[in-house]
Formats: structure tokens, C-alpha cells, sequence
């Protein structure tokens, strides 16, 4: 379950809602509301209360209500904001960040900041191959692949065991660098269709241990923040570490500033980015 934004006693504003009318307002959280049969699995329903009354449509019937049920997920909570900052920043910023227009990063206790994705768990949710149904089309696609031409590699292995030595094609396997490429080429157009049908194969298939480290939330933000200038990581707080010592696998960007800090600089330069404490 993630983290929840809010807490009992909190006040909190409404940044999303089925009826526009309710954004913007400052609430009370009062504790859990009783039903929460239609919360999903990571959320949590509060029973809220608000100084004029909130707007609710049931079943095309429009009530209004002081008191009412709101996700966790559509309340952001005003605690521990710099004196004179206004709520409806966090307003404007949640709609821009559902929008798309404002991307967040996480960042938990020890600072390092990931981008959080979407869970994945076959190759096809990593790599995007569109363009492999001809002979041309198709080495290229492996070629800038790694992990499918290891895929291609291990094939061309198993199809050697399978041949003469004095097969013609068994020579042409025989070049550890470019062996499957030579296989793909020996065997034209009559083979293409076998060919096309491996690559469909290993995208249906669960990803390696190495998509899951290049495409993670954690290599992800290190990859983006890596695309900024020196003087804006400085200004933020940002340390890109390439292992901490030799042979170090630590590889990320981390934040090296108080969170609510650094997206107040973050507002003052017109970056489009924000972070989260985890």
C-alpha cells in the first residue's frame, strides 16, 4: 500500500474530485469513513468535514454535505509549509502534475530519488520493438537490443549443436560476433516467419534482472537528472553518484537538500519538476 498524504486531525485541501466544485477546499480529516468497500487497494476513504458544503452526485442526484467521504489520494495536506506559502500552489501543482504538465519525483529517507513507474513484468513492457518483419528490419532491431541479441546469441548456440559439421549453415554460426546474423541471412525469406515468431516469443517472456535495473524508478531519474546542467543540479541539491567506490553498484541521483526546500527553488526557477518525501 503507498503512503498515505494524510492523517486524522489534519486539514488538508481537495486537489481532485468527480464535481469540480469541491477543489480548492480546505477540509478537516476526522478519521477513516465507515464504508471503504469502494476504495482501491492503496487508497483510503476519510470521513471529512468542510466549513461550506461539498458537493456529491449519486446515481444523477446532487446532494451537498459538510461532512462526506474523500480518498487520501484527492487531499493534500497542509503541514509543515514555509510561513507565507500559499495553498493554492499545491492545488495548481497537483492538477498539473495529473495533467502531465509537472512530473514528481520520490525521494526516500536516504535521498536517493526515483521516478515511480508503472510495475512491469515482461519483456514488451521494457522494450519497444515495432518495426521487425523483414530481414533488414529485423537485424537491426537485434542489433540495438542487447538483451535480445543475447536472446539470438544463446539460439545460435543451440542451432550448432543441432547441424553437421559439414553443413554450410554450421560454418556460417561458426562467428561468435555475427553467426546469428549470418543465420538469419542464409535462410532468407523461407526462414523470416520462424525468425519473427522467436522475437514474439522473448517479448511475452518475464524480463532479466537487467531491463528491471536499466528501466527502474531509481535508474530513470539518475538518467534525467544526468540531462541537466551542473549549475541547476548544484542549485537543487543534486548529487549524481557513479558508485560510491570500485565495483560499487550504487548508481543515482540523490537529493542532498530538505524536500520542501528545494521544490520552493524549484518553483523560483520555472523547473518542471517536483519531489516527494516517501
Amino acid at each position: 500500500m503507498r503512503k498515505l498524504n494524510c492523517r486524522a486531525g489534519d486539514l488538508a485541501i481537495i486537489v481532485d474530485a468527480f464535481t469540480s466544485d469541491n477543489i480548492g477546499m480546505i477540509i478537516k480529516v476526522l478519521g477513516k469513513h465507515r464504508n471503504q468497500s469502494v476504495c482501491p487497494a492503496d487508497d483510503v476513504i476519510w470521513l471529512v468535514q468542510a466549513p461550506q458544503p461539498m458537493r456529491y452526485e449519486k446515481l444523477g442526484k446532487i446532494t451537498h454535505k459538510r461532512k462526506g467521504p474523500v480518498p487520501d489520494s484527492w487531499l493534500n495536506p497542509i503541514r509543515g509549509y514555509p510561513l507565507g506559502w500559499d495553498p493554492a500552489i499545491g492545488v495548481c501543482e497537483s492538477l498539473d502534475k495529473k495533467e502531465g504538465k509537472l512530473r514528481e519525483f520520490l525521494v526516500d529517507e536516504s535521498g536517493t530519488i526515483s521516478d515511480p513507474v508503472e510495475l512491469r513484468s515482461t519483456n514488451a513492457d521494457f522494450y519497444d520493438l515495432e518495426d521487425f518483419k523483414t530481414i533488414e528490419t529485423l537485424i537491426e532491431t537485434i542489433e540495438f537490443c542487447p538483451p535480445l541479441l543475447n536472446h539470438f546469441q544463446r539460439l545460435r548456440w543451440q542451432k550448432i549443436t543441432e547441424l553437421a559439421e559439414t553443413d554450410k549453415l554450421h560454418q556460417a554460426l561458426q562467428d561468435d560476433d555475427f553467426g546469428w546474423r549470418n543465420w538469419i541471412i542464409e535462410e532468407g525469406q523461407a526462414g523470416l516467419a520462424w525468425f519473427i515468431d522467436q522475437v514474439e516469443a522473448w517479448l511475452d517472456d518475464p524480463a532479466g534482472k537487467e531491463a528491471a535495473e536499466q528501466f527502474s524508478g531509481v535508474a530513470l531519474a539518475k538518467k534525467y537528472f544526468e540531462c541537466l546542467d551542473y549549475q541547476t543540479l548544484d542549485g537543487i541539491g543534486v548529487q549524481i553518484i557513479e558508485g560510491d567506490h570500485p565495483g560499487s553498484s550504487y548508481y543515482a541521483a540523490v537529493l542532498r537538500q530538505d524536500v520542501d526546500y528545494v521544490n520552493q527553488v524549484a518553483r523560483d526557477l520555472g523547473l518542471k519538476f517536483r519531489f516527494r518525501q516517501e
